[in-house]
């Protein structure tokens, strides 16, 4: 079964197949420790995708899921959050060149943020679970392993646009900044195995790039900060730039957006709870 709906998935065109091996903390009944897959019924998944040159990735939170995903040979784990339970699936994962993809930034949302319009158990979870997420990302990276920046987006108040503050916050839970900023390049260029045409900047790769004021280095927060972009370029075209700059025609995309710089102009609104609950990506 698992074999025919990666199968399906890839021949529907998708780029990479993600199992959902473990519970989800966006899910008000759901276990986060809980694994919904055995190790074979992944490593079915694994070898089908293959066939077809693409990778997979495991979202799981537990200890369990996270240990069978890795055997079976997963590419990454999304989410790892209590990957520091396992010492050995760490130093596995190393060996493997296994990724993980933390996710601090929807935890941050919470806990911080407005939680007016945030059911109460969700706001438990987050907080439940943020110190677990910190301390194994840390014990991740501290041993090695692969890391690669996903913001999760889409999350209660983690809006898209603003995936940036997920650099800062791995940057905060003990990464150096340079290598905060590389897994969100280079890193997850080679996560998904894109590496030798996106991450970095280099003759015969596409020309994706984010043009800011001052150095992200001295503050990661500026990665997020709309007044300190000034440009973004997607494959040698002007996709969006700050509303007083002026370019050649030549280099602007058909769909040139603005930089919006003000709150009023952000257009966020709160994220109805029916449209999130029971998806299991979270």
């Amino acid at each position: 079964m698992r074999a025919f709906a990666a199968r399906e998935q890839i021949k529907n065109g998708a780029d990479l197949v993600k199992l959902g091996v473990a519970g989800a903390v966006l899910v008000e009944d759901g276990l986060p420790g809980a694994t919904h897959f055995n190790a074979d019924e992944i490593r079915v998944a694994v070898e089908e995708a293959a066939k077809f040159g693409k990778r997979v990735a495991a979202h799981a939170h537990g200890i369990d899921g996270i240990r069978k995903a890795v055997q079976a040979g997963v590419h990454s784990i999304e989410h790892g959050t209590f990957l520091y339970q396992g010492p050995e699936v760490v130093e596995e994962m190393k060996q493997r060149g296994t990724y993980l993809v933390p996710t601090l930034k929807p935890g941050w949302d919470v806990i911080n943020g407005d939680r007016s319009h945030i059911p109460q158990w969700i706001v438990d979870k987050m907080i439940e679970t943020q110190d677990a997420a910190i301390q194994s990302l840390r014990l991740a990276y501290q041993a090695g392993v692969p890391i690669a920046m996903g913001s999760d987006a889409g999350t209660p108040l983690n809006f898209h646009g603003e995936n940036g503050l997920e650099v800062y916050w791995m940057q905060q839970a003990g990464m150096k900044p340079m290598d905060a900023l590389v897994a969100a390049t280079l890193g997850a260029a080679k996560a998904l195995g894109w590496d030798d045409r996106v991450g970095t900047v280099e003759e015969d790769k596409c020309a994706d790039l984010l043009i800011c004021d001052e150095n992200p280095l001295d503050d990661l927060k500026r990665l997020a900060d709309k007044k300190n972009l000034r440009a973004v370029f997607l494959g040698g075209k002007l996709a969006a730039r700050q509303a007083t700059d002026a370019y050649p025609v030549s280099v602007l995309a058909a769909d040139l957006l603005t930089i919006e710089c003000t709150p009023a102009a952000s257009g966020h609104a709160p994220i109805p709870f029916d449209a999130i609950q029971g998806n299991p990506k979270f």
